[in-house]
């Protein structure tokens, strides 16, 4: 290799060895100038609570009992009144002797009500949806009040027809039907 040749050899690998290091590679930009701060005169949105689920007929009695059971368990009855119409009597018959346990110092061991079996009446208006549930009640214990001997009971099994409204565009349990 001639002299030329080695110097330019020498001089590629130099400035390959000076583009190689650990560092990453930073862009050469011009500082740029610093602006004055703006002001927005817009408000900033608030973030607001997405709406709530919109439950099919099938979805609103399966939440029901849910919430009826947790009225069984703890006295508080506010989710299972969300989900029930406002005039609906059977809802009432069905959590107020509830209440009136837990209010008398009272409670319940029972797992509460379990749906074997439910499906959409396809003869009923869509306006007004019928569900008919095959129900568990479970078995177990009642103390109605602080003081009282339990109430023993045992499994029953119940079908019962919830017809449904609509309620501010939302589907409410209208009424407790019994079929056995």
């Amino acid at each position: 290799m001639s002299r030329v040749g080695r110097c330019v050899a020498v001089a590629l690998l130099g400035a390959l060895l000076v583009g190689c290091s650990d560092d990453e590679p930073r862009p050469k930009m011009a500082p740029t100038q610093s602006a004055a701060p703006t002001t927005s005169s817009s408000v900033d949105p608030t973030p607001t609570e997405p709406p709530p689920e919109v439950l099919g007929p099938e979805d609103t009695v399966r939440a029901w009992v849910a919430a009826r059971n947790e009225t069984v368990q703890s006295g508080d009855s506010d989710a299972v009144y969300t989900l029930s119409a406002t005039d609906c009597a059977t809802c009432r018959d069905s959590v107020e002797p509830v209440r009136d346990v837990y209010v008398a110092g009272g409670r319940y061991e029972t797992f509460g009500w379990r749906i074997a079996a439910l499906k959409l009446d396809d003869k009923s208006a869509s306006s007004s949806p019928a569900v008919n549930v095959g129900l568990v009640y479970s078995a177990g214990r009642t103390f109605p009040d602080a003081s009282a001997e339990p109430i023993l009971y045992d499994t029953e099994r119940h079908i019962v027809t919830f017809r449904l409204a609509r309620e501010a565009g939302v589907w409410k349990v209208h009424e407790l039907v019994y079929r056995s």
